[in-house]
């Protein structure tokens, strides 16, 4: 399978707005793409670890929560600072999307991954404020 152009940044899109429903509807917590609700998604991201644990190591579902929250982040950053998604399928067996902005690519699902997965310690915020840097020295 391969989606570019504008069917990626559609998908994009609309997984960013399943992101902020599933906050809603499982945790009540509100999204509202601003900067300051990414620090939400790195505690959702632990929540979602808690109320989910049996299923946390399925792949599906990991696939699932780290394409929405990556989304969500990525199109927090795309709405202020531009960039493109891009569909990489060097590797056949993982497949990943980036947001690329000048020379930098961003990878907002694989962070959202890592916190998941194998480091809670890790940050989708300071991820994000990393990506901001990075932005202003592409422009």
């Amino acid at each position: 399978m391969s989606i570019s152009g504008p069917e990626l940044q559609q998908l994009m899109l609309e997984s960013a707005a399943d992101a902020v429903k599933f906050a809603q509807e499982e945790f009540s917590v509100p999204l509202d793409q601003s900067p300051e609700s990414i620090a939400a998604v790195d505690d959702l991201i632990l929540a979602v670890r808690e109320r989910y644990q049996n299923d946390v190591h399925d792949s599906k579902v990991i696939f699932t929560l780290c394409n929405l929250f990556g989304a969500y982040i990525g199109e927090v950053f795309r709405t202020r600072y531009g960039g493109t998604w891009v569909y990489d399928d060097g590797d056949k067996d993982a497949p990943a999307v980036f947001l690329a902005i000048g020379e930098y690519t961003f990878a907002f699902a694989g962070i959202v991954y890592q916190r998941l997965v194998n480091d809670q310690t890790l940050s989708t915020r300071l991820y994000y404020e990393e990506a901001v840097k990075n932005a202003a020295q592409a422009h």
